[in-house]
């Protein structure tokens, strides 16, 4: 009976998709000129944005593309909902940016209290927390781990049904059995982030929330960006018309203005690794921020040599801190190796490559009605391989006679010389890096009488973190060369 109550359900959602796909129409606009991007690229963007709504990826969606040096474009189509008659997605309307929260909000409150010498990366988790155990593998995991998602903590858990206040559930955190030794296995973890919160919170003696927006997104003007848009706050609460729904969540209903995820929800709303809410305009200026800290420029808050040691801190060639690196998401296939990012299980993202010079963002609400919708993961594909074809690259690593493995692990290190030199522009940095290089490449060249090996799309991952990799109950296990495990769940909500 439960199934077919909830294959009756499936139906219904459908039906109500039919209809509004008949009643709604998309609409289209551009919101900003930058550069002037190639009309070729923008035509195609606009065309595949406009495929994806009429094919149900999402009611509406927004779409930023810039540069370091000049102003985003910014897209924005159809409509904040499927329902007749709901307001037009506009370069103001707020999505529930799900895990983007990680890199928008948690990772950057620890760059600011890095930068302040208030954190130590290196320092265990329970240095900073009291309640935290000080004993065993738990005592000894660090705020480092915890960005890294090298703790040991389980990809996720049912916070929600943990009885008491936020403070209560996150303290439950304590009790959680460890699934590695911590810097033993990569996996991608909620509940560290959701603790790197928490140690953030004990360091600046207030709520996550409270400290962001006052340390963080007003000094740096953005003022779409917030948890809980429908408290007043400091200010009114954001009309709904200005807020793309998400899921129809059960006794929830039809969230709109509530963060989508449980866990933030017990928590409040405000949580370290989901709750956080923006618009394309202020996520398009973090972007752009980020990007230009990476060729020296310092931000109003934060300076650009921890921006860039976040970015380039990547022992396994793969994950940065709090980010996602190019071999660790599937956006990376289709960016360098230098290039970072995040996304969002609503149907958010945030991607940064240095070497193109050029951010992207996408904001789309593809879990309404349901998030059962997976069509939003051709939709990054389709504006990845776009984006790819019309960006130039500014650092050429096609290395004569060099395998993938090889190519994957000259741009790695390049990443890493880069992102440690001194202020100083890409182009300089990028020259002393060949001019290092060029005894190997000449060695490499000799030695393959003179072939040359033009590499694939960057970022790719090399032969040896294949997903053939060993598998459990728990998720996927890849191994890389230097015996490091990346263990991915398949029960957390990861796309």
């Amino acid at each position: 009976m439960k199934s077919l109550r909830s294959r009756s359900s499936l139906r219904k959602l459908a039906l109500v998709c039919v209809l509004a796909l008949v009643a709604a129409r998309p609409l289209s606009a551009t919101h900003g000129r930058g550069r002037n991007e190639a009309p070729a690229l923008m035509a195609r963007l606009d065309s595949i944005m406009a495929r994806a709504i009429r094919r149900g990826v999402a009611p509406g969606a927004a779409l930023a593309i810039g540069h370091a040096d000049d102003e985003p474009e910014i897209r924005t189509y159809g409509r904040i909902d499927w329902a007749a008659g709901s307001a037009a997605v506009t370069d103001r309307t707020l999505f529930d940016l799900a895990s983007v929260t990680k890199v928008v909000a948690t990772t950057p409150a620890a760059m600011l209290l890095v930068q302040q010498g208030r954190l130590d990366l290196d320092q265990t988790v329970a240095s900073y927390l009291g309640w935290w155990p000080n004993t065993g593998d738990m005592g000894r995991i660090t705020v480092r781990q915890l960005l890294l998602h090298t703790s040991g903590l389980p990809a996720g858990n049912d916070l929600w049904r943990v009885p008491g206040d936020r403070d209560a559930r996150i303290r439950h955190l304590a009790e959680e059995p460890l699934i590695a030794h911590p810097g033993a296995v990569t996996l991608y973890s909620d509940l560290g982030m959701i603790l790197l919160g928490a140690v953030v919170e004990s360091i600046a003696g207030e709520r996550l929330d409270t400290f962001v927006q006052a340390s963080l997104f007003q000094p740096l003007a953005l003022p779409d960006t917030r948890y809980l848009p429908l408290d007043p706050g400091d200010g009114v609460p954001v009309p709904l018309d200005r807020i793309a729904p998400t899921e129809w969540a059960g006794r929830r209903g039809h969230l709109q203005g509530v963060v989508d995820d449980a866990n933030a929800y017990a928590l409040a709303g405000v949580a370290g690794h989901a709750g956080l809410f923006s618009s394309i305009v202020d996520l398009a200026r973090f972007a752009r921020l980020i990007l230009s800290a990476t060729e020296g420029e310092d931000t109003d808050v934060l300076n650009a040599a921890v921006i860039r040691s976040f970015a380039a801190d990547r022992p396994d060639g793969r994950r940065a801190l709090g980010w996602d690196g190019a071999g660790s998401s599937g956006w990376g296939k289709y960016f360098s190796a230098v290039s970072f990012g995040h996304s969002g299980y609503t149907g958010t993202s945030i991607w940064i490559d240095p070497e193109r010079d050029i951010y992207v963002v996408l904001l789309t609400n593809r879990v309404d009605p349901s998030s059962a919708n997976q069509k939003h993961l051709v939709l990054r594909r389709e504006i990845s391989e776009a984006v790819r074809d019309h960006a130039p690259v500014r650092m050429a690593l096609a290395t004569p006679g060099a395998n993938e493995a090889d190519v994957f692990a000259a741009e790695v290190a390049a990443a890493r010389t880069i992102f440690r030199a001194p202020v100083e522009s890409w182009k300089r940095a990028t020259a002393r890096y060949r001019a290092s290089h060029a005894d190997r490449r000449h060695h490499v060249n000799k030695a393959s009488g003179g072939r040359v090996h033009v590499a694939p799309a960057r970022g790719r991952r090399p032969a040896s973190h294949a997903s053939s990799g060993k598998h459990s109950r728990t998720g996927r296990s890849d191994r890389s060369a230097s015996g490091h495990r990346d263990v991915r769940s398949y029960g957390g909500k990861r796309t």
